[in-house]
């Protein structure tokens, strides 16, 4: 069994927790200024459903799959697709900056 410091948890909870805001406000806020004035208002109602709308969804999979198989499993299995969604967006920005010749992209030729 592994036996941390009481501290240890709740400094890495409080670093996790600013990266976590930190993100959400700054993916509400590049979605509020790419977006058209006009579907604004539409955009954000379907940002704040998927984002606020589907976490009891995922809560309730997530506890139904931690008590039939197990935490880790449930964990690994829920985890899964975000990793699969970040190798999705890697690859196709390594695609999209080697079509636009930008450094870091590979070239093609």
């Amino acid at each position: 069994m592994l036996f941390l410091p009481r501290w240890l948890p709740t400094i890495v909870l409080f670093v996790a927790g600013i990266g976590y805001l930190t993100t959400v406000a700054g993916t509400t806020t590049a979605i509020q200024l790419e977006v058209d004035d006009q579907h604004r208002g539409r955009v954000m109602a379907l940002w704040s459903i998927a984002f606020l709308g589907l976490r009891p969804v995922g809560a309730l999979l997530d506890g139904f799959v931690g008590h039939e198989v197990g935490l880790r499993p449930a964990v690994l299995l829920m985890a899964a697709p975000a990793a699969v969604v970040a190798v999705g967006l890697a690859v196709a920005g390594r695609r999209r900056a080697s079509a636009a010749g930008a450094p870091g992209g590979r070239s093609t030729r």
